[in-house]
């Protein structure tokens, strides 16, 4: 995996609730991308009508044109990551970048085994039939019976598959509302994707024409055209993700310890060792024509307003145009809970982000939008765990222990308990040692903690639902 929400995907402002429609969608069996897209084609509108020869569209399809159509109606803004049947591609690499879908095939991964669970079958029937009717939109996140697990889900999803996107409300967390492209661009400096490039172009030509005037002004012979190094693409320093980059790089020093952590750092600063020369007071890094698109990368906001880490105000009304975007008091509390025990804490050693999700995941989540949590009682962990695995164990073979501890912890959330999953894989491990034919593990390894979990249908038998809060 190579930071895949931020170097595969587009810039394509989604929904986390697509991965919803994903989920509902497929299955654990191996399929083609075209069969899957021919799935989802009904459930969306079909493209917009082009412009006849006077300039003008056609008649738009009607509001019910799909059952897409009818989820998105529902919401304000209307339009904004509104896919058509003719970008699906882009909602299957939506589903890779999260592994949702296997890479090739497209059967479900494990997480998404774990979100049909959450949704039940209601929730899935009505998508995978296209029931406009119904009352479930899987465009929100966090509303009807399964809220706080569905946002709490999402909300761990987003910090351990696309932590630059997390990181984002810590950015944020101290300014006022803001613009994509007025505040944080600073004039003309951060826009999206080409732009960003030419921009950047343009400045640093005109940095070198002023080189070039006063080599000439020492007597040298002006060139007629400006000269452009198309290796020292100047980057903007206001970009929302390089500074979320910077923001845990400068906390971490050579001390982080991050899955992938050698691909953001190559991401972000450039693959091959940069050379930094300053023109005329703009910073340029040697790293080759193509790599001032790492320093570009659009950020995924639309992603924090689905969990309300971000407020969206549409302000432009229904004129396409982006929005303004604030945080709110859950962006600052989650920016203090995760500045002071994962940024600065002294309590996670090299910034484990796996350890710090384990051991403070729920209560990170539960912090953020107010929850109050209990502890669990002595027989409670187990119950849950066996709980869990009922629900998302495969049909046949064993479970991975990820997937059956996050849906235990979420199953504890919902009945108002807090129950970390680094609590359940300890509990899994001794309960393992002491009901050997009862609690099966295999595979896995003791330096990373990850094994595959299976549990004896005469224990299943003992479960007992906690109750709800």
């Amino acid at each position: 995996m190579k930071l895949p929400i931020v170097t595969t995907y587009s810039n394509l402002q989604l929904r986390l609730g697509y991965l919803k429609v994903l989920a509902a969608v497929g299955d654990r069996s191996p399929t083609t991308q075209e069969s899957f897209e021919r799935k989802l084609q009904p459930l969306f509108p079909p493209p917009p009508l082009k412009a006849n020869l006077l300039g003008k569209a056609g008649t738009p399809p009607p509001a019910d044109a799909s059952y897409m159509a009818q989820m998105f109606s529902r919401e304000k803004p209307k339009r904004r990551g509104l896919l058509n049947r003719n970008n699906l591609h882009e909602l299957i690499i939506l589903g890779k970048a999260f592994q949702f879908l296997h890479p090739v095939n497209c059967s479900l991964y494990e997480i998404s085994v774990v979100l049909r669970a959450i949704m039940g079958p209601a929730a899935i029937k009505s998508i995978a039939d296209g029931n406009s009717n119904s009352a479930y939109n899987p465009m929100t996140i966090g509303e009807g019976d399964s809220s706080r697990m569905e946002r709490a889900f999402f909300f761990l999803l987003i910090l351990s598959a696309d932590l630059p996107t997390a990181l984002i409300a810590c950015v944020v967390a101290g300014t006022t509302s803001f613009h994509l492209q007025d505040d944080f661009k600073k004039g003309s400096e951060l826009v999206e994707g080409d732009n960003a490039v030419k921009n950047s172009k343009n400045q640093l030509t005109k940095t070198v024409d002023v080189a070039v005037m006063n080599t000439q002004a020492r007597g040298a012979k002006r060139s007629s055209k400006p000269i452009v190094d198309e290796s020292l693409t100047a980057y903007s320093p206001n970009n929302i993700l390089l500074k979320a980059y910077n923001l845990i790089a400068r906390t971490a020093g050579n001390e982080l310890s991050i899955t992938n952590w050698r691909e953001w750092k190559e991401y972000f600063e450039g693959a091959q060792s940069a050379s930094t020369t300053s023109l005329g007071g703009h910073k340029a890094m040697r790293m080759g024509k193509q790599s001032s698109f790492r320093h570009h990368a659009a950020p995924r906001i639309e992603f924090l307003v689905d969990l309300h880490l971000l407020d969206l105000s549409d302000t432009t009304g229904e004129d396409g145009e982006p929005s303004y975007y604030a945080p709110n008091d859950n962006t600052r509390r989650f920016e203090s809970f995760f500045n002071e025990n994962f940024l600065t804490s002294t309590k996670v050693p090299k910034l484990n982000l796996s350890q710090f999700l384990r051991s403070s995941g729920m209560k990170c989540f539960a912090a953020t939008y107010q929850i109050e949590l209990r502890d669990p009682t002595a027989d409670e962990p187990l119950q849950f765990l066996l709980q869990s695995y009922q629900t998302v164990k495969r049909e046949i073979g064993t479970t991975p222990m990820w997937t059956t501890a996050l849906m235990a912890s979420l199953l504890a959330l919902d009945a108002g308990v807090l129950l970390e999953t680094e609590k359940l894989y300890s509990l899994a491990s001794s309960k393992a040692q002491e009901e050997r034919a009862a609690i099966r593990l295999s595979g896995g390894s003791r330096f990373d903690g990850e094994f595959l979990i299976g549990i004896s249908p005469e224990l299943l038998k003992t479960v007992t639902k906690p109750p709800s809060s």
